[in-house]
């Protein structure tokens, strides 16, 4: 779980966009040494770019460029829900906390969310692949999504989530 957990967890802030964020996760995280060089990785790379260039749209802010002061973007995983498990395989929804800011003086936006992620043990190391992906997507969509709900609130363990406990 650790993996996924960091695997989701992103911050863009000042000259480090979300498309540098998300190819480092990439560079760390992705399947087979073939799947991290070439055409793969510049897929990757314009699907993190257009990713990038979303979020900017979504804040106001400019295309491209450092962001200015005081913007910044945070995914901050706060618990999971195991979909399936084994030795070498593992799925489980994320539920995350979003906060967003266009700037030093504007308002902070929270939001929460969930998505699922799915890793394969290989080589001694936890990975993310595309056909972990498409497993994942087979199995969750013959089951209802839990709900997003907050840690603290009564039914977040109603739901199914676990909490993930921060270091302090």
């Amino acid at each position: 779980m650790a993996m996924l957990v960091k695997a989701n967890e992103t911050e863009a802030q000042g000259e480090h966009s979300m498309a540098d964020e998300l190819m480092e996760i990439y560079d760390s995280y992705m399947t087979r040494e073939s799947n991290r060089t070439g055409e793969y990785k510049r897929k990757a790379a314009d699907i993190a770019a257009r990713n990038d260039a979303a979020l900017r749209q979504s804040m106001g802010l400019p295309n491209d460029g450092e962001l200015p002061p005081g913007a910044y973007m945070r995914a901050t995983v706060l618990g999971f829900r195991i979909v399936e498990s084994s030795d070498d395989q593992v799925s489980a929804w994320l539920l995350s906390r979003v906060t967003a800011s266009a700037g030093e003086l504007e308002e902070e936006r929270v939001s929460y969310t969930s998505n699922v992620l799915a890793a394969h043990w290989e080589n001694g190391d936890w990975k993310i692949g595309p056909d972990d992906m498409e497993r994942a997507a087979e199995v969750t969509e013959k089951r209802s999504r839990p709900a997003i709900v907050a840690p603290g609130d009564s039914q977040f363990n109603e739901a199914g989530w676990t909490a993930i406990r921060q270091a302090s």
